[in-house]
């Protein structure tokens, strides 16, 4: 049974990956947990529910069940999201869509229900996993670093309209990490000959370095850092080498990193 002094998180994509790691994390620190994924999941110390993000009426069904039964809501974390690989001119419209679905549409469907609950707190704390791809485009994920682009942007102007209310918003960018991720990604039903080298050569240099990536437990305690501060930043890079790269994008000219992302991705 919840106690007066624990705090309610809601973790959307909580089912693998930085979404659970996260969740059974805060179990830990003694927070009562909400998971929400699109399958039906049990255990972990945690409170499941079945959603999909990118339906409206699942998102609202969802928090609406964590409001009746916890009575508040301080914490929730958007890991939600999918990645599609292939060339700028090879998606399809359904691809592009099903890939900013969850990732950006989702987090719209999250934000439009839990903002009225935080509002009338007064409080409360919306973490959105993001990515280093949503600062850095790569080749052949152009339109997962788009959804990634578009989230910046989201974040950065609803952190300005929810602070005087109370609110806090932030941006948590992992790198390359060992998850289900690289398993599932999915790539362009279509593939134009001038590409297809080039593509193969890319997702394989990405999938190495996530299979010898950061776990998620890096990304979770991360995270849990960030809900615990009173100001949080605008984003976190997660390890110290992501960090050196947004310090090196702020200090490099676009073409040097063009080049640089270039050298390691294509295959010339």
């Amino acid at each position: 049974m919840r106690t007066v002094s624990q705090k309610t998180a809601l973790v959307f994509g909580a089912s693998s990956g930085i979404g659970l790691t996260t969740a059974k994390l805060l179990v830990t620190d003694g927070y009562t947990v909400y998971g929400v994924g699109r399958r039906e999941m049990s255990g972990q110390g945690i409170n499941w529910l079945t959603a999909d993000i990118t339906d409206a009426a699942s998102v609202q069904g969802a928090v609406d069940t964590v409001v009746a039964e916890a009575g508040d809501l301080d914490v929730v974390v958007q890991s939600a999201g999918v990645g599609i690989a292939g060339a700028v001119e090879d998606l399809s419209d359904a691809e592009i869509a099903v890939q900013m679905g969850p990732n950006f549409y989702g987090t719209i469907n999250v934000l439009r229900a839990v903002l009225p609950i935080m509002r009338g707190q007064r409080r409360g704390i919306f973490v959105q996993i993001g990515s280093i791809a949503g600062l850095l485009s790569i080749p052949f994920q152009g339109y997962y670093s788009a959804s990634k682009y578009a989230l910046e942007a989201l974040i950065e102007a609803l952190r300005m309209e929810v602070r005087p209310l109370g609110i806090r918003a932030c941006l948590v960018e992992p790198g390359d990490t060992r998850t289900a991720f690289t398993g599932n990604r999915v790539f362009s039903a279509a593939t134009t000959a001038d590409y297809a080298t080039a593509m193969r050569h890319a997702v394989a240099v990405m999938e190495r370095d996530e299979k010898n990536g950061a776990g998620p437990e890096q990304v979770a305690k991360v995270v849990l850092r960030v809900i615990k501060r009173k100001r949080p930043p605008v984003r976190v890079a997660v390890g110290f080498d992501y960090k050196l790269i947004l310090l090196v994008k702020r200090l490099l000219p676009a073409a040097a990193i063009e080049w640089m992302l270039s050298k390691k991705y294509l295959k010339r």
